[in-house]
C-alpha cells in the first residue's frame, strides 16, 4: 500500500518462522488489505533481526502473539519469541492467538505457560484457515488502544523575536 514506509507500524506480529510463517503472512495481508500497516519480520540472511524486530515491536500499537507450542523459547540467537513476549506483556499491548493443537493445550516452555495462561486468547489451529472474525477483533483492540492513547498536543508556534525598541 503506498505510504506505508512513512508510518509507523500499527500492528506487530510476533511468530515462530518454524510453526506458523504462513499464518503470520496471511494475517499480515488480511490487516493490510484493511488499511493498518504490519509488520512481519521476513529479514534475510545477514539482516540485523533484533534491530527490525525491536523497531517494529516499539513503533507498533499492538502485537499479535501468534503463540505456537514453542513460542517463547530461548533460543541461541540473540533475539526471539521469549524477549518479544516480554516485551508486549509489559506494555500491554498485547493480542494473543492461542495456536496449539487443541484450545486446551499447553506451550511446552515453562516461561510461556505462566505468563500467557489465564490471559484472554483467540484460538487458531496451526495449519488451519484463519478464524473467521480474527481480523475484526484485532482491529477492535487496536482501535480501543488508539482511543486510549492521550491526544497529542500540536507543536507550541514559533513567536517572532520582539522588534527592538527604536
Amino acid at each position: 500500500m503506498a505510504g506505508f514506509a512513512q508510518q509507523p507500524y500499527a500492528v506487530m506480529i510476533s511468530f515462530r518462522f518454524s510453526e506458523s510463517l504462513n499464518e503470520a503472512n496471511a494475517l499480515q495481508d488480511a490487516l493490510q488489505a484493511r488499511g493498518y500497516r504490519t509488520f512481519v519480520s521476513n529479514e534475510t540472511a545477514g539482516a540485523d533481526l533484533q534491530e527490525a524486530i525491536a523497531t517494529a515491536m516499539h513503533q507498533s500499537q499492538i502485537q499479535v502473539l501468534l503463540a505456537t507450542r514453542t513460542y517463547g523459547k530461548k533460543t541461541n540467537q540473540q533475539y526471539s519469541t521469549f524477549q518479544e513476549m516480554n516485551y508486549a506483556l509489559n506494555h500491554h499491548s498485547a493480542f494473543l492467538v492461542k495456536m496449539t493443537d487443541s484450545p486446551d493445550g499447553t506451550w511446552e516452555e515453562a516461561a510461556t505457560e505462566m505468563a500467557l495462561t489465564g490471559r484472554m486468547w483467540e484460538y487458531w489451529k496451526p495449519g488451519a484457515p484463519m478464524p473467521e472474525g480474527l481480523v475484526d477483533k484485532i482491529i477492535a483492540k487496536l482501535e480501543a488502544v488508539r482511543a486510549a492513547e492521550p491526544a497529542v498536543a500540536p507543536p507550541a508556534p514559533v513567536l517572532a523575536p520582539a522588534p527592538k525598541p527604536s
